[in-house]
Formats: C-alpha cells, structure tokens, sequence
C-alpha cells in the first residue's frame, strides 16, 4: 500500500493506493474519503467510505456523476481522475 500527495485543478488530494485498481482519495480530514475501484477497463464503482451509496459508470466521471452523495457532488471530486492519472477514453 503507498499513499501520496498530489495537487489537480489547484485542489490538494491525498491518495492511498490499496492494489491494482483500487484507491482510497479524501481531500481533507474533514470530507468522507472516496473510495474508487477499477473493476473492468469500462466499469468503475465509487462509494463514500462509511455510506452505502455508490457509483458506477463507463469510466471515472460517469461513476463520480452516478454516485453524487447526500448533498450532491463534492467540487473537489472533479479532481479525482486527474489525481489518479486516469485519461477519459476516447
């Protein structure tokens, strides 16, 4: 497991990488993490840890958009792909 600090779209996000397609992303102690799974090329789930609700969509936007939580989506979530090094596909 490794865990790194990155900056995307001027939003600072902390990324805990659990093993081959799975991370845990929190933007602060404050904010529910997120925690993103990559099941297939074109199938991601996402769900706010300690929440049963969920994403899941083609790629990482569409799941974020699927899941968008009690309140709606978090700004901080659209730097989520980019924090990953996920490219939208083509």
């Amino acid at each position: 497991m490794s865990r790194r600090e990155t900056v995307s779209n001027d939003q600072r996000l902390y990324v805990e990488v659990r093993g081959p397609g799975e991370w845990i992303v929190r933007s602060s102690p404050a904010e529910r993490p997120l925690h993103v799974y990559r099941v297939a090329p074109a199938d991601w789930l996402v769900s706010e840890v300690g929440r049963p609700s969920e994403g899941r969509g083609v790629d990482l936007e569409h799941a974020l958009l699927a899941l968008k939580g009690d309140t709606g989506p978090r700004d901080w979530w659209r730097s989520v792909p980019d924090a990953l090094g996920v490219a939208e596909d083509p």
